[in-house]
C-alpha cells in the first residue's frame, strides 16, 4: 500500500470518526433537549400538583375556618341568652327573697297590737311607780362592774342584821 491510500484510508477513517462523533453529539443535544422538555413537563406536573394540594388544604382549612366561626357565634347567642335568663331570674327572684323575708320577719298585726297593749300596760305600771315615790337609781359600781342602787343613809336599816336599806329617791 502506498502511503497515499494509508493518508487516504486515514482520512476516511478520520472523517468517518468525525460523522460518528458529530452524529453522537447530535444524538447527545437531542436528549438533552429531550430531558429538558422532560423536566420542564416534570416542573409543570409538580408546580400543578403542590397547587392543588395546596388548594385542597386551603379549602379545608377555610371549611373549619368558617365551621369555628358559626361554633363562636352560636356559643356568643348562648351565652347572651344565658346572661339575659340570668338578669330576668335575678330580677324576679331577689324581690319575691326580700318579700319572703320580711314577711318571716315582720310581726303579724295581731303581734302588733298585743305588744302595743303590753307597752300601755306597762307605761302606765311605770307612772304609777313614779307617783308611788318608787324611782331607783341604778348603775354599775367598782371594778367588777356590779350593779349597785343609791340608799338613804339617813333612813333606819331593816332586817336581822341590817343588811336593807332605804332607796333613796331620784
Amino acid at each position: 500500500m502506498s502511503e497515499r491510500s494509508a493518508t487516504t484510508e486515514e482520512t476516511v477513517r478520520l472523517g468517518l470518526l468525525l460523522e460518528q462523533a458529530q452524529a453522537q453529539q447530535q444524538g447527545a443535544a437531542e436528549s438533552l433537549d429531550h430531558l429538558q422538555s422532560l423536566v420542564q413537563g416534570l416542573d409543570d406536573v409538580v408546580r400543578d400538583e403542590i397547587r392543588r394540594t395546596l388548594i385542597e388544604e386551603l379549602q379545608g382549612l377555610d371549611a373549619e375556618v368558617t365551621a369555628s366561626i358559626a361554633g363562636l357565634r352560636r356559643l356568643r347567642r348562648t351565652v347572651s341568652l344565658r346572661a339575659v335568663a340570668w338578669s330576668i331570674g335575678a330580677a324576679v327572684v331577689v324581690p319575691l327573697l326580700c318579700g319572703a323575708t320580711l314577711q318571716a320577719v315582720r310581726p303579724s298585726i295581731r303581734r302588733i297590737d298585743h305588744l302595743q297593749a303590753q307597752q300601755a300596760a306597762l307605761e302606765q305600771n311605770l307612772a304609777a311607780l313614779r307617783a308611788a315615790g318608787g324611782v331607783v337609781v341604778l348603775r354599775r359600781c367598782g371594778h367588777s362592774r356590779r350593779w349597785c342602787v343609791r340608799v338613804d343613809r339617813r333612813a333606819p336599816r331593816y332586817g336581822r342584821h341590817g343588811d336593807f336599806a332605804i332607796v333613796a329617791g331620784g
